[in-house]
């Protein structure tokens, strides 16, 4: 190995651990609210995002327009110049989580940013106007009693909390 080589290869090992040693203090932060007994199950979740969308299927949801209204493109809000970054930010994440893909839509709806508790911002797009051209889904929904009452006498609980949720539900072909 030549020095040059020699020099490389130090190089990319030093990156390889200042790498790894960034990964070792992520997962402690990470780590550090879990209660010690329970960090053995660690390796049983995920702290990154499923990427992409599931296959079509019968469970697509299907978005049904009235006939007399379609779609249309709505003036965009004024943003500032740090929403203006946080949204291009957005939008390069999920076009390459594949979450979304580039449009030639003529129609368009605007974006607005709410403050988190964090101090971080979170996109919220206008959609009132597609909601009122929108037929509704008049499926009942079940009483809060009821869903109570299938509880009683339960002994184990549970709460599923899906990161990006929102981003995994498919549209049915047509209606995107």
């Amino acid at each position: 190995m030549n020095s040059q080589q020699k020099a490389q290869w130090n190089k990319e090992s030093d990156a390889w651990h200042k790498y790894a040693q960034a990964r070792h203090l992520e997962e402690e932060e990470r780590l550090k609210n879990i209660p010690e007994e329970y960090r053995i199950y660690n390796k049983l979740f995920k702290e990154t995002l499923e990427t992409g969308l599931p296959e079509h299927s019968q469970w697509d949801h299907e978005i049904s327009i009235i006939k007399e209204g379609e779609p249309a493109f709505h003036k965009l809000y004024n943003l500032t110049e740090p929403q203006l970054q946080t949204l291009r930010k957005y939008i390069d994440d999920i076009l390459a989580k594949g979450y979304i893909r580039l449009s030639t839509s003529s129609a368009g709806y605007p974006v607005i940013f709410v403050p988190k508790k964090n101090g971080k911002l979170q996109l919220v797009v206008d959609y009132r106007q597609l909601n009122k051209i929108t037929r509704k889904d008049r499926t009942p929904l079940p009483l809060i009693t009821e869903l109570r009452d299938r509880l009683w006498g339960k002994q184990w609980f549970t709460a599923l909390d899906l990161k990006g949720a929102y981003n995994l539900i498919r549209i049915k072909e047509g209606d995107e």
